[in-house]
């Protein structure tokens, strides 16, 4: 049987029986700030947050269940419960203005758009997390929670200091600036499309400057260092501090670099340092595709593999492409190569890699006729060992018109029928090898009949060296 419908609970005409389920719309709601008073609003999490505005004026606008309440003190209040922060626009701003979100516990705060008529001097919204566009001439130091598919440009600055930025994990997001970052720090810098900075879902950072970089996670995003007006001799990119992976992403820093460093840097990142780099270290692993001046210091944690360094500056007298290079472990399917000085390189392994000093090309045949683009180039040291009884050097090429130590360990023969071994031109200072427990130290080493002659001497047959060759020639 139905229930008949109590005489005394009559609904409304067109009322309906689940007006409790009945959604409800949200209008935005807009709020101007005078100069110098501030905001109060529920955040998505309940708690109470205020944005001050000092020597400049603007708006807010929020979404959600809100209402603009009455001004107090230089303060206006929002009743009901934000869940966006759409836009924060600042007008009147100068190179003293600020923007400053004070709470106590909330979650990150979605923000929609930022945008300023004048240079700001501090904005520091940590609380919240930009997902649209933030345009300001410049902001001397931005404090943001997090970035996510966000936009962020500074254009049109006519003031002296560089910028910092500050936020915690940045995805998907584009920064540009017409003057130099001081410093950026993140949490994490990532990409969906790494390498491709014009697709969608990528990172990337330009800027002509960046004295600091440090990333407190992972990296995948792009650099862009274009050095427009960076003095001759400064560094385009000062220190970059990542200490967590830099599996992806492009580096391109047009100018000199002080410092590079990460726990590992992945095969599918790549990077083009016009000058120099004073200093470049990881952890683990280095497996990227890099072209470089020249490096002054580069240590490997553990290994490389499946990594190309190619180093562009010329070749002259008194300079390096690299004074000293560490591998801790292997350098293996790799090449470094290029047309000046190699200073000292030393590994407990090398196989299947290639080290050419005086060379433009990684392709590089023992015999060729002529290999060497510049025949005064000399590789001041190459040591190749491990205190085992294991294989040192296996399937691998080191050439160089002049060299001076070469330790290259125990050589692994035969090889299959493939040659494998040393290129020089026009001397050879220090050769020390072993093969079959057999070691071979000569000095002053001019042609391979000097070589051939030491084996024999050292009771090294033909088949004991099967496949080593050491050639010389321009």
């Amino acid at each position: 049987m139905r229930k008949l419908q109590s005489p005394g609970r009559k609904l409304p005409r067109g009322a309906s029986m689940i007006e409790s389920l009945e959604s409800r719309l949200f209008f935005d709601v807009t709020v101007q700030v005078p100069a110098g008073q501030s905001v109060v609003f529920s955040a998505p999490d309940g708690t109470l947050a205020n944005l001050q505005f000092s020597n400049c004026a603007g708006s807010v606008t929020f979404a959600g269940d809100v209402t603009q309440g009455s001004a107090l003190n230089g303060t206006i209040t929002v009743t009901g419960q934000t869940t966006t922060v759409s836009a924060i626009n600042v007008t009147n701003a100068t190179a003293t203005s600020s923007v400053i979100l004070r709470a106590k516990t909330p979650n990150q705060i979605p923000l929609g758009n930022f945008t300023s008529d004048g240079p700001l001097k501090t904005v520091t919204l940590k609380q919240m997390t930009l997902d649209g566009n933030l345009d300001a001439p410049g902001i001397a130091m931005l404090n943001l929670g997090g970035m996510q598919n966000a936009n962020l440009q500074y254009a049109g600055f006519t003031g002296s200091q560089p910028f910092t930025l500050i936020a915690g994990n940045v995805t998907d997001s584009k920064i540009t600036s017409a003057d130099p970052f001081k410093s950026v720090t993140f949490g994490s810098f990532l990409s969906t499309t790494p390498g491709n900075a014009t697709a969608p879902g990528s990172s990337v950072l330009t800027a002509p400057g960046l004295w600091m970089i440090k990333v407190n996670g992972n990296m995948t995003a792009d650099l862009n260092l274009t050095g427009v007006g960076i003095a001759y001799g400064d560094d385009t990119l000062g220190r970059a501090m990542i200490t967590g992976d830099v599996s992806a992403g492009h580096w391109n820093v047009q100018g000199n670099t002080w410092y590079m460093g990460a726990h590992s840097f992945g095969s599918q990142w790549s990077g083009v340092n016009a000058g120099y780099v004073w200093g470049f270290k990881t952890g683990q692993d280095f497996s990227g595709n890099w072209t470089v001046g020249s490096v002054t210091s580069a240590t490997i944690g553990r290994n490389m593999t499946g990594a190309t360094v190619k180093f562009t500056y010329d070749y002259s007298p008194t300079t390096y492409n690299f004074k000293n290079w560490t591998v801790g472990n292997n350098l293996q399917l790799s090449y470094m190569y290029g047309p000046g000085n190699f200073g000292k390189f030393s590994s407990q392994f090398m196989s299947n890699s290639y080290l050419l000093s005086g060379v433009t090309t990684p392709s590089f045949n023992l015999n060729a006729p002529t290999v060497f683009a510049s025949p005064d180039a000399h590789f001041d040291s190459m040591n190749i060992h491990c205190h085992s009884t294991m294989i040192n050097y296996a399937d691998s090429y080191a050439a160089a018109p002049t060299f001076g130590n070469l330790n290259i360990g125990m050589v692994q023969t035969p090889n299959g029928g493939i040659p494998f071994g040393i290129r020089a031109n026009k001397i050879i200072k220090q050769l020390k090898m072993n093969f079959k427990n057999h070691t071979v130290n000569i000095s002053n080493v001019l042609n391979a009949t000097s070589v051939q002659d030491a084996l024999t001497a050292a009771g090294i047959s033909p088949s004991d060296a099967q496949d080593f060759v050491t050639s010389f020639g321009p």
